[in-house]
């Protein structure tokens, strides 16, 4: 069973991408980087997709936060 925010580097995993949207290329290169960081602990496959879930998660926060931000400025 896949678990999210299950420990404390989850808080880094949905926090650390979000001022990474401001510079895209930035961003394509540090997820490559999580991702293959993640690959390297070899957890097991739902840890892995935990940890993924968290990123995307924070990605997607900051989106939503750079759109709210250009809606209101």
């Amino acid at each position: 069973m896949v678990k999210i925010f299950d420990d404390w580097r989850s808080v880094l995993h949905f926090l650390a991408p979000i001022p990474l949207i401001v510079k895209p290329i930035v961003l394509l290169a540090v997820t490559i980087l999580f991702i293959c960081i993640e690959l390297a602990e070899k957890e097991d496959f739902d840890t892995f997709a935990g940890d993924l879930i968290e990123w995307c998660l924070g990605v997607y926060t900051g989106f939503a936060l750079i759109l709210l931000f250009k809606f209101f400025i």
